[in-house]
């Protein structure tokens, strides 16, 4: 498996190897039909409050993450924040061929946290294009620590999977079929479908010091390796300049936040709690998950900061 389709399929990649590998070998006896699935097409548009002025992009510095640093007093404090929903959708794309799409659902109101999404990829295989859909469901507190992380994916001839992760004191407990993973974790971070992501812009503030974040990854409902001491594995997330945008005829600074982990590298765009893309390149290819309810024929990055210059 190249380097790119691990980036493109994150976490997941795993699962989805082992399912369509043996996908492959069973079409080798028959096809099964391609199955029936969309998600939502809702179509926004983009908050007035997010614009630059008609004239061109604001002279004033763009409105960063950049909430004070991190304290006891500042992790106790987050229980009071206000209430936030909100419901986005995805496309995945990957060398300029979409492979996956996928609609989500957040909620933040009195002492949870909720992220539940639906979503499918897709890729072809002999004589036939195999589709694997997925549900997903992550809970956490009102201080935005996960709790509870569920995956069901379903696919062709019976190569369905079930992820479930509980998390608590300290211990994130996995379970996959007969397999069961036990991790000690102190500031966790669960990365499951790209939805997942989602949490990002809204958990980065209230984490990051200086300008940036460490967190304990636990990927698919486990860390994707341990380190020679038998820790997490690591993500970390690190604010860069921000990136201005055009949509249309709509222009807007746009958040930009470095992820680096044991999957590659990549930047994430948001605008104040709100994920619009995730962008990462590389000599092997390229990955982009972005809004197509915001930006159903994509968006363009003005400035040359070494990421893709049209999205998709």
């Amino acid at each position: 498996m190249s380097r790119r389709w691990k980036i493109a399929l994150g976490v997941v990649a795993g699962l989805v190897i082992v399912i369509a590998v043996g996908i492959v070998l069973t079409l080798r006896l028959s096809s099964p039909p391609v199955a029936e699935f969309r998600v939502s097409t809702e179509r926004k548009d983009l908050p007035e409050a997010w614009l630059a002025p008609e004239e061109g992009p604001s002279a004033e510095p763009p409105k960063a993450l950049d909430e004070p640093p991190a304290t006891t007093a500042q992790s106790d404090s987050r229980k009071l924040r206000e209430s936030f929903s909100t419901t986005g959708t995805l496309s995945f794309v990957s060398d300029g061929r979409p492979f996956g799409e996928e609609s989500y659902e957040l909620r933040i109101e009195n002492e949870e946290t909720t992220l539940t999404s639906l979503g499918r990829f897709w890729f072809k295989a002999l004589v036939a294009t195999i589709n694997i859909t997925f549900e997903q469901r992550l809970t956490g507190d009102a201080a935005l620590n996960p709790r509870t992380y569920n995956l069901s994916l379903d696919a062709p001839l019976g190569f369905d999977r079930e992820v479930r992760v509980e998390i608590a004191d300290g211990r994130a407990v996995a379970t996959s079929g007969e397999t069961r993973t036990e991790t000690s974790v102190a500031q966790p971070y669960v990365v499951g479908t790209f939805a997942t992501y989602a949490l990002l812009p809204i958990v980065f503030p209230s984490r990051q010091i200086d300008g940036s974040a460490a967190f304990d990854l636990l990927a698919f409902g486990g860390p994707p390796s341990q380190s020679s001491g038998g820790g997490p594995a690591r993500m970390l997330v690190e604010r860069r300049s921000p990136v201005t945008i055009r949509a249309g005829d709509s222009i807007l600074a746009a958040e930009a936040l470095v992820i680096r982990s044991g999957f590659g590298d990549g930047t994430l765009l948001a605008k104040d709690e709100e994920f619009l893309a995730f962008l990462a390149t590389g000599e092997d290819g390229s990955l982009i998950v972005y809004r197509t309810d915001f930006f159903p024929e994509g968006f363009e990055i003005l400035d040359d900061v070494g990421l893709p210059a049209m999205v998709p």
